[in-house]
C-alpha cells in the first residue's frame, strides 16, 4: 500500500495519516512496516530489493519537491539479517519521514516510499487531597492528555503497591485493570481521560509521592510529584532559585499590605519543618503579593510566617536557595605561530553547577565588543545574547564548557587581558587573567603537520587552523 506522508502532532491528524492512500504506479523497493509509527516503536524494513546481511544508512528527509526527496540527513547504519529485513528501533528519531539508502535503493526516494516517525504526547496532572474538612475521605483528580486513541498506560509510585495503586485510579471509576506487571505497577487502558472520585483516607499516608505514567510502547511518559495531606496556603515561583534571583509568593491567604515573616528551616521531622530561624520581614503590595530579593539568603530552605499561615508548613510548601557555583580559567596551549599573522590560543575552562544560562564578558575596557564577538561567538560559538553599551557582550553558557580561544595578532595586541565572567540572573561571578604572547619564529616540522591533521580528523582542530599549519609547514 503506498502513501503520503503528513507530520502529525494531534489524534485527528494522525488518523488521516494513518487512512490508506491510493497506490502510485511502480513498487516501492522496500516495504515500511508499519508506514508510520511513534517514537518508541519498531519498524521492520523487508523487500526483494534488500540484499542479506549487508550496510544500509538509514536518513532523516529534510527537503522534498513534488513529493520526491530531495535531501535527507544520516541518521545511523543499520545492517539486514540472514533474510534480508531490517528492524529499526526509533526511540532516538525525531519527528519527521525516513527512509534507508544503499544497494540497489534510491537516494531520492518518493516520500511514498519512505516512514514517519510521530511523537506521542502525554501530559498528567495528578491530586490526593482531603474532601473537605470534616470528611474521613480524600478526593483523587487524575486528569490525562494525550493525542493518541485508546492505548496501555503504566502507573507505578515509590512506596506504593499495586493494592493501594487499584485502590486511588481503578476502585470506583470506570478505567480499566489491564494487567499488573509488578507488585508496584499497574497498566490501564486509557485515552483522553478526566476522573474524581474518592477513597479511605487511610488508603494513603501523608507524604510526599512522585507518580510515573509510563507509555510501554512508545517514549511517552510523564511524572508527577505531590503532597498529600498538604493544603498549602501560598505558592513560590520559583520554588528553587539561585542566590541573587527573584522569588514570588501568592496565595489566597496573603493579605495586602500586611507584613511577614521571612524564616530560614533549621530543622525537619518527617517532611515538616519544626525548627525556624528568623531572617527579616517582607510586606504584601496592594494585591497580596510578596517579591523576595534572595542575594543575601544563606543556601537553605525558607518560607513565610505570618497571619493565616503555618508556622510548621512542610518542606514542600517551602522555598529553596542554591548558591551558584561559578569558576572560570584560561589554559595556553601549544599553537602555530608564523609570519605575517601569529595565534595565541588558550582554553577556557569554565565550571558551574547550574546547566544553560546567561553571562556577561567584558575585558575591563582592553576589547572592544568587536573583539569580544570574535572571541567568544564566532572563535569559540558562544551563543550572542545581547550587546551592552559599556564594550560587554552577554552570552548564553553551559554546565561545563571548555573551548578553545584563538587570539589572532592582527586584531589583538599582546599584552595581559582580565576577563571579567558576570552571571547576569545570579550573583556569581569571576575573572580569569590571560598573557598574550606572539612567537613569530616558530617553524612547523613535518611531523607537527602530521599531528595537526590528526587532530583536524579527529574534529580538535576547525578547517582554518590546519589551513594555518599547513601554510606554515610551506613557508618552513
Amino acid at each position: 500500500m503506498r502513501r503520503r506522508h503528513v507530520l502529525i502532532a494531534s489524534g485527528a491528524a494522525l488518523a488521516t495519516a494513518l487512512s490508506p492512500m491510493a497506490a502510485a504506479d511502480d513498487d516501492p523497493a522496500v516495504q515500511y512496516d508499519p508506514e508510520i509509527t511513534r517514537q518508541g516503536q519498531p519498524v521492520t524494513v523487508s523487500g526483494e530489493d534488500l540484499e542479506a546481511n549487508e550496510l544500509y544508512e538509514l536518513r532523516a528527509v529534510t527537503e522534498s519537491d513534488d513529493d520526491v526527496v530531495t535531501e535527507g540527513a544520516f541518521v545511523k547504519e543499520v545492517e539486514t539479517d540472514d533474510a534480508g529485513t531490517v528492524e529499526i528501533e526509533t526511540d532516538h528519531l525525531d519527528a519527521g519521514d525516513h527512509f534507508l539508502d544503499g544497494p540497489n535503493l534510491p537516494a531520492q526516494p518518493s516520500l511514498s516510499d519512505t516512514f514517519g516517525v510521530v511523537i506521542q504526547n502525554l501530559d498528567v496532572d495528578l491530586s490526593i487531597s482531603n474532601k473537605d474538612d470534616e470528611s474521613d475521605r480524600l478526593e483523587v483528580d487524575l486528569a490525562i492528555e494525550t493525542n493518541r486513541g485508546e492505548h496501555l498506560l503504566a502507573i507505578s509510585a515509590d512506596e506504593l503497591t499495586r493494592e493501594q495503586l487499584i485502590d486511588l485510579f481503578i476502585d470506583g471509576t470506570d478505567l480499566e485493570l489491564v494487567d499488573e506487571p509488578d507488585e508496584e505497577t499497574i497498566e490501564i487502558s486509557t485515552s483522553d481521560t478526566q476522573i474524581t472520585t474518592t477513597v479511605d483516607e487511610d488508603t494513603i499516608d501523608e507524604g510526599e509521592y512522585t507518580f510515573t505514567f509510563d507509555v510501554p510502547d512508545t517514549t511517552a511518559e510523564d511524572t508527577v510529584s505531590i503532597v498529600v495531606g498538604s493544603n498549602p496556603a501560598i505558592q513560590y515561583d520559583p520554588v528553587i532559585v539561585h542566590r541573587g534571583q527573584l522569588v514570588t509568593v501568592s496565595g489566597e491567604d496573603l493579605e495586602a499590605n500586611e507584613v511577614y515573616e521571612l524564616r530560614a528551616v533549621s530543622e525537619s521531622d518527617d517532611e515538616v519543618v519544626t525548627e525556624s530561624a528568623f531572617v527579616e520581614d517582607v510586606e504584601a503590595d496592594d494585591s497580596g503579593t510578596v517579591e523576595i530579593e534572595t542575594d543575601h539568603l544563606d543556601n537553605d530552605s525558607h518560607f513565610l510566617d505570618g497571619p493565616n499561615l503555618s508556622a510548621q508548613p512542610w518542606l514542600s510548601d517551602t522555598f529553596g536557595v542554591a548558591v551558584q557555583e561559578f569558576d572560570v580559567d584560561f589554559e595556553p596551549q601549544p599553537s602555530v605561530d608564523v609570519s605575517p599573522s601569529p595565534h595565541f590560543a588558550v582554553t577556557l575552562q569554565l565550571d558551574s553547577n547550574r546547566g544553560t544560562y546567561p553571562v556577561t564578558v567584558s575585558a575591563d575596557g582592553d576589547l572592544g565588543q568587536e573583539e569580544l564577538i570574535d572571541l567568544f561567538v564566532d572563535g569559540a560559538g558562544y551563543e550572542l545574547l545581547e550587546k551592552f553599551d559599556n564594550d560587554a557582550i552577554e552570552i548564553s553558557v553551559g554546565t561545563s564548557e571548555s573551548p578553545v580561544f584563538t587570539f589572532d595578532k592582527e586584531t589583538i595586541d599582546e599584552g595581559e587581558y582580565t576577563f571579567t565572567f558576570d552571571v547576569s540572573d545570579t550573583e556569581a561571578e569571576d575573572t580569569a587573567s590571560v598573557t598574550v604572547e606572539y612567537d613569530t619564529n616558530e617553524t612547523v616540522e613535518t611531523a607537527d603537520l602530521r599531528d595537526a591533521i590528526g587532530d583536524w580528523r579527529d574534529d580538535e582542530l576547525s578547517t582554518d587552523e590546519l589551513r594555518t599549519v599547513i601554510d606554515a609547514w610551506r613557508g618552513s
